[in-house]
């Protein structure tokens, strides 16, 4: 797999978490470098997205 591949798959990952999908809608088998991209661009937003929100919490 390309990097630009991994790369997309990331951007999806990302943006998929954005758009409210649950991680386990990952739509790469397990086996596939882009399922760990894809993945990992999820849990990036989603740490983002917290982070965020505890601030706000805390002013």
């Amino acid at each position: 797999m390309t990097s630009i591949a991994v790369n997309c798959a990331y951007e999806e990952g990302r943006q998929a978490c954005i758009d409210g999908l649950a991680i386990s809608e990952c739509p790469y088998p397990a086996d596939d470098p882009a399922h760990d991209a894809w993945m990992d661009g999820w849990e990036a937003a989603h740490d983002k997205v917290e982070a965020e929100e505890a601030q706000e919490v805390l002013g």
